[in-house]
């Protein structure tokens, strides 16, 4: 169903889905522009219970996979892009209401919010609900907010779909990497663009490419909500986007040796691409 105006005397309430009320960087700068916003207003803190981060014990081996372990060691204990510098916002989120849920893991990737808890979202009255948690998310929340779920994809998605964010580009000697916010849809990165931008891509830093890009985005949710007060919101229920890009995964550990040789080169060479 299409969207109707927003009425301009209401607030524009919007929920986050999280893990904890610590966030990364990038995203409690999200949360400032949108907070800097007159008649903006966090509505709703939604709790994914059923997240276990990688990198608290017992859970810091558990998992790993031998045929991609170089990289997923280095992402979840060495890489500190300052993007993610973790930002603890619980003393300024006390007052927001927060419901806990348990996500259901169907298939090998998906996840979904229980009937019971949709209901309960719905009946915070959310324009729409921004996320920051992990995974993929499907089925009724999606529609649980006016406008529905916003979602960063860090990576151009015509041209890479899945994981790992800001790497490939990098890898294949990409000249600039890409990030988008979408409304989601059933599809994996295939959701209706709400924005879309490019920084050049850092050859020689894994950590600052992720950051350039982060960083860059974070605005881009207050200003979806401009639009949303201005009355121009038709690209919010616009066809989803088409791409028929690769889906890609954690790279191999051959691929991960490979990477850090391309980013070696690319330091001993001078070669960072910033501008």
């Amino acid at each position: 169903m299409k969207n109707t105006l927003h009425d301009k005397k209401a607030p524009i309430r919007f929920g986050i889905t999280c893990t904890t009320t610590t966030v990364g960087e990038w995203q409690a700068r999200c949360l400032e522009h949108l907070l800097e916003l007159e008649n903006v207003e966090l509505g709703l803190l939604i709790f994914d219970d059923g997240y276990a981060h990688p990198t608290s014990a017992p859970n810091k081996m558990k998992g790993l996979r031998f045929d991609r372990i170089l990289f997923e060691v280095y992402r979840d204990h060495f890489l500190r892009p300052a993007a993610r510098r973790p930002v603890d916002l619980s003393g300024s989120l006390t007052r927001v209401p927060s419901i806990r849920c348990k996500l259901i893991k169907k298939g090998k990737f998906s996840k979904y919010f229980s009937e019971s808890d949709v209901r309960a979202i719905r009946g915070y009255n959310l324009d729409f609900i921004l996320r920051f948690a992990p995974g993929i998310v499907r089925g009724e929340i999606l529609d649980a907010a006016r406008y529905g779920i916003w979602s960063y994809h860090h990576d151009d998605e015509e041209k890479y779909r899945g994981g790992s964010p800001c790497f490939w580009e990098i890898y294949y000697g990409d000249p600039r990497t890409g990030a988008i916010l979408q409304r989601l849809t059933d599809r994996l990165d295939a959701g209706i663009i709400l924005r879309k931008g490019f920084v050049p891509t850092v050859h020689d830093s894994y950590a600052r490419n992720i950051a350039s890009a982060y960083f860059a985005s974070a605005l881009w949710p207050a200003q979806v909500c401009t639009d949303i007060r201005n009355g121009h919101t038709e690209y919010l229920d616009a066809p989803p986007s088409r791409t028929t890009a690769p889906i890609y995964y954690p790279p191999n550990n051959l691929q991960s040796l490979a990477f850090a040789m391309k980013v070696l080169r690319n330091r001993l060479t001078g070669r960072s691409g910033r501008s």
